[in-house]
């Protein structure tokens, strides 16, 4: 596995523990729960609000990365999705 590559699993990673943990002022997990709806009505996107990126601290970093590097964080972000999804299917 290359520099890049490695760069990549990483980002990975962190948008899947973002999408599977992160909790809203509720205690909710916002992203893990609307999982099951993206599956049964095949959606292929989830909306994820900037602010919940940027408030949540491990994923800090990556807010202000995916200004810098958009494509490289969409895709990261799209990866993550479908790794979770093929768990759930």
């Amino acid at each position: 596995m290359g520099v890049f590559e490695g760069i990549q699993e990483e980002l990975i990673g962190a948008y899947e523990d973002f999408i599977l943990s992160f909790t809203d002022e509720s205690g909710e997990r916002k992203y893990f729960e609307k999982i099951p709806e993206l599956i049964e009505e095949r959606k292929r996107s989830l909306r994820v609000d900037y602010n919940d990126l940027f408030s949540y601290l491990p994923t800090r970093e990556l807010a202000k990365g995916l200004l810098v590097n958009p494509q490289k964080h969409i895709e990261a972000a799209s990866q993550a999705l479908s790794s979770i999804i093929k768990r759930y299917v």
